[in-house]
């Protein structure tokens, strides 16, 4: 039986695993967790004491103990869009830093006088890793970052941290969003309570290109990951784990994204 711990991830990657998973002949059980690592001790906790072949968890951590104690119980653990750089665990993720720094690239094209950050949760690997990315290329260009406010993933959170953003004498006129949900609700923002124009006023760029990014309302320029790419590389390295036990494994995969360019930003 392979279990997932599943939290803030969007839908359809979760059905896609789960299907992928049952083809393989596994049974999976959806454990919910919040994502903060004292949320997530105890389920994991609960878990460990059933019979279980492997473990995906999905935008979520795990505690060095609790690794460890998976290890002693040859139990492979797999990290779905996540990582954690400190662990020797199986990790498959979006390659985030390569990201944020094409995400900088296609806001310079613009030529910004200043330029925002919206972040999500900061504990989030891909969080650390896709400003990392951004404000790596900045600073190669000769830029630094402006301004920067916290969304935490979250819409009503991010709408307030984006009018914290534009409440200022000196505005963003840029603005590098770490996901698509984030940047709706930014857009929203910008254009209803602020009365600004995109790309004219405010350039937006996101990171995900869920479904949304690409309606008419939207039209969200965006760095797009190629979920059934991560799901097939996820399945395949933890089944591999589950029944070749001692078969030498990638320990981190990292699927590069790509550039959905829409009408957020200027033309190049």
């Amino acid at each position: 039986m392979v279990y997932y711990l599943e939290n803030q991830f969007y839908p359809e990657a979760v059905e896609k695993l789960s299907v992928a998973l049952q083809e393989s002949g596994y049974h999976v059980l959806l454990f919910m967790a919040s994502h903060t690592i004292g949320d997530v001790e105890p389920v994991m906790q609960e878990i460990l004491d059933y019979r279980v072949d492997g473990i995906i968890m999905v935008s979520v951590s795990i505690s060095s103990v609790l690794a460890q104690r998976c290890a002693e119980m040859s139990i492979p653990v797999l990290l779905f869009n996540r990582d954690q750089p400190d662990l020797d665990l199986l990790a498959v993720t979006t390659d985030n830093t390569r990201g944020g720094s094409l995400a900088a690239q296609v806001l310079l094209e613009g030529k910004p006088k200043r330029i925002g950050h919206l972040a999500g949760f900061e504990g989030a690997s891909t969080q650390i890793e896709r400003e990392a990315g951004f404000l790596r290329r900045l600073e190669a260009e000769g830029y630094s970052l402006h301004a920067r406010a916290v969304g935490n993933f979250h819409y009503a959170e991010a709408a307030e941290a984006t009018h914290e953003l534009l409440d200022r004498p000196d505005p963003p006129d840029a603005l590098f969003v770490t996901d698509d949900h984030m940047a709706f609700a930014a857009m929203d923002v910008i254009r209803h309570e602020f009365r600004l124009r995109i790309p004219e006023d405010v350039t937006v760029i996101g990171f995900d290109d869920v479904p949304q990014a690409a309606w008419p309302s939207f039209n969200l320029t965006t760095m797009r990951q190629h979920v059934n790419q991560m799901v097939s590389k996820a399945v395949t390295e933890l089944v591999t784990a589950i029944e070749e036990p001692g078969t030498p494994l990638p320990v981190k995969l990292r699927i590069p994204p790509t550039l959905i360019r829409r009408g957020t930003t200027h033309p190049v």
